[in-house]
């Protein structure tokens, strides 16, 4: 009997745990947010100060002006695995697209993987191609 007992506080923990992950795994909207303002905070400390100092005002201003742009960017590029406790979420990305047609291939492209688990998003790797 008292063994019967253990086993099932430990069920039930079991399940309570269980029910947070799957209550605190982030919906796709979430991410397409966090991911879009990392990318623009990426792009205004590491691409726009390779700008050169005249430009480098202008490519913040045209990060800030283009979020709709960029969040689509993200969006259009990202596949969701959902595993009920967790995601995963598979980033292609080029920056092309945001490009005058006569820049094009002048960025490079990344591949980025993120777990969301707990409301929250944690890259796990991250590649230039």
């Amino acid at each position: 009997m008292k063994h019967f007992r253990r086993l099932t506080i430990a069920g039930i923990v079991f399940a309570g745990l269980g029910a947070a992950l799957a209550i605190t795994n982030p919906r796709p909207a979430s991410f397409d947010q966090y991911a879009t303002e990392r990318l623009s905070e990426y792009l205004q400390t590491e691409v726009c100060p390779d700008a050169g100092s005249l430009l480098t005002g202008a490519c913040s201003q045209a990060i800030q002006d283009n979020q709709t742009a960029i969040a689509s960017l993200v969006a259009k590029g990202t596949r969701r695995e959902n595993y009920g406790l967790w995601s995963v979420y598979q980033t292609n990305l080029s920056l092309d697209p945001l490009l005058p047609s006569l820049l094009d291939g002048s960025l490079p492209s990344y591949y980025v993987e993120t777990i969301g688990i707990l409301n929250g998003f944690h890259i796990i790797k991250a590649e230039e191609r």
